[in-house]
């Protein structure tokens, strides 16, 4: 069996055996995001929340700014006083690397030439205190992330 075909398989098996875990559920058992454990936070800020790690990261698009609000998965705001972070900013094959820096509470902050479309993608990677550097991948054309303050 070729290595492409034998992925393929497995992946369709282990969907179908998920799909199979979920409709068999009991009748009286919620069936939404938060029961399977798949738990969403909404905007605080009118941003794009994204999972990173154990760490809920809000992207908020300015005209020519980019800003992100640290929570822990409970909701509670992250100290970022030390966080070293980037974001780097991919529209039509160009990419901007933007420096964020701490800018009080939870947030980290950065300025820089952004030209948004509903292609781009916007990469943030944080690293508070020297733990583990977290990434979430943001899609903010998409979503109510777009602002001008």
């Amino acid at each position: 069996m070729a290595k492409g075909t034998m992925f393929n398989t497995l992946t369709l098996v282990t969907a179908c055996l998920l799909s199979n875990a979920v409709s068999a559920a009991p009748a009286d058992l919620p069936r939404d995001s938060a029961s399977l454990g798949l738990d969403t936070r909404r905007p605080t800020h009118g941003g794009d929340v994204r999972m990173a790690g154990p760490l809920w990261l809000e992207l908020v698009v300015g005209k020519s700014s980019l800003t992100v609000y640290v929570t822990d998965r409970f909701g509670s705001p992250v100290d970022t006083s030390g966080a070293k972070a980037s974001a780097t900013v991919h529209t039509d094959g160009k990419a901007t690397h933007i420096e964020l820096k701490p800018a009080g509470g939870n947030r980290i902050a950065g300025r820089g030439r952004l030209r948004l479309k509903r292609s781009t993608v916007v990469f943030v990677t944080a690293d508070l205190r020297g733990k583990k550097a977290y990434r979430a991948v943001f899609r903010p054309a998409e979503g109510a992330a777009v602002q001008t303050p």
